[in-house]
């Protein structure tokens, strides 16, 4: 695989792995702070931080979850365009170099 497909396909695939990651952090998230919420009921200022974190956390997975989304055409149209690039000088043959003549005076 030569390189310009390599990129093309990291192009095409990181929007979608990054948007799987960010879903699953957020999933993850939501469980954790679900089942540690209700536990922590009678302590309001231990609620209180755990509450501040959950709404960072979820702004924070929601922005990168929006990068994604949007990173998406971008990634799409940058893979094809790098897919399809071609070598331009496939067809040229290459000329050796030739051995360097002297002058003489």
């Amino acid at each position: 695989m030569k390189r310009d497909q390599k990129v093309g396909l990291c192009f095409l695939l990181a929007p979608f792995i990054g948007l799987i990651v960010v879903l699953s952090g957020w999933a993850v998230m939501s469980f954790i702070m679900g089942s540690m919420l209700p536990s922590t009921s009678n302590g309001g200022e231990n609620l209180n931080r755990l509450v501040m974190i959950a709404q960072v956390t979820n702004v924070g997975l929601g922005f990168l979850g929006f990068l994604c989304v949007i990173s998406i055409p971008v990634g799409l149209v940058g893979g094809i365009y790098y897919m399809a690039k071609g070598d331009k000088h496939a067809d040229t043959k290459q000329i050796p170099p030739s051995e360097p003549t002297r002058m003489s005076t």
